[in-house]
């Protein structure tokens, strides 16, 4: 691999066969001295990476949705990356970044927002909600198994040199087979709606046991809404969904000098909408914990998500 530097005129990055040119601007006179600032130059580099298989290989039709077979999937590649390179614990504050900066792309939109299978120019779609739909994706279904549909997919669409050339609907179909049918519902709602969660962690309190183990009693809250490309809401589908609750100790930091999140607990609890209590019981003395506590999940509120255990 290359990687170039070109004057100023503009600031961004692309993907050329072997070669990567970078706005001086942007990433050559970055500062990530600091292990906890996010090295955008490693991600970047890795998304522009990706696009050797995702827009150079597989390259999509000229219509409406192509850009997610593109940019959403070297998105998905960059995610997996800094995963492996930085640890699941340490992804916390990238996601939320990730998933406020898709929040604030639909604020801010001035005509209707589209769906991720219909999206035609709409960045903060393709580039945020969809890197953050598929880290979420291959969260619940496995990396391994998302990829294999994702290699199968390269196979077949790869260098295609005829029509119909690949499209989203063909590229939900290969995410679709990789799906077991107690996900479906979360494909469905991520790719052919607008769908944002609203789950809020209200209290934590704790209580050692004789045992030398500790007693979390976790009060929250989960809803689910549906909106169309106006903002205007559609429903609240009422069925129990498949939700993360992390229970943790102090920070940490992994090898790299990042902060990383310590968990005691993690687990995935099916969970209906409403409020509801929960008690687990763990080893260590509990400093905080959280439902969606990674920010998984396109929620509208990150920031409630996670918040410190007090004792009983």
């Amino acid at each position: 691999m290359r990687i170039l530097e070109f004057p100023r005129y503009a600031t961004f990055a692309q993907s050329f066969p072997n070669t990567v040119p970078y706005a001086e601007s942007f990433g050559w006179v970055g500062d990530f001295s600091n292990p906890d600032d996010f090295d955008y130059s490693f991600f970047v580099t890795a998304h522009e990476v990706a696009h050797q298989w995702w827009a150079h290989q597989v390259t999509p039709s000229n219509t409406r949705g192509a850009n997610q077979l593109s940019e959403t999937m070297a998105q998905y590649g960059s995610f997996m990356v800094m995963k492996k390179e930085y640890g699941p614990e340490a992804m916390q504050k990238f996601l939320k970044y990730e998933l406020d900066s898709y929040l604030r792309g639909r604020a801010g939109e001035s005509k209707f927002e589209k769906t991720l299978l219909d999206n035609d120019n709409q960045a903060y779609v393709w580039y945020r909600k969809g890197g953050h739909v598929m880290y979420a994706l291959q969260d619940y279904v496995g990396e391994d198994s998302l990829n294999r549909a994702f290699s199968d997919f390269l196979a077949d669409a790869g260098f295609r040199s005829e029509p119909p050339f690949p499209n989203s609907l063909e590229w939900y179909e290969y995410i679709d087979s990789a799906t077991p049918d107690s996900l479906k519902y979360f494909i469905e709602e991520s790719f052919k709606n607008i769908t944002l969660y609203e789950n809020r962690m209200r209290e934590v309190k704790y209580e050692a046991l004789d045992n030398g183990k500790y007693k979390v009693k976790l009060t929250f809250d989960s809803k689910k809404i549906q909106y169309d490309g106006n903002g205007n809401e559609t429903g609240r589908p009422d069925r129990a969904n498949l939700i993360e609750i992390g229970i943790f100790d102090k920070d940490g930091k992994n090898d790299k000098g990042m902060t990383k999140m310590d968990p005691i607990y993690l687990q995935k609890h099916w969970i209906k909408p409403g409020q509801q209590e929960m008690e687990i019981i763990v080893d260590k003395l509990p400093v905080k914990a959280g439902i969606d506590p990674y920010n998984k999940l396109i929620d509208r509120i990150s920031d409630d998500n996670l918040i410190p255990a007090e004792e009983e």
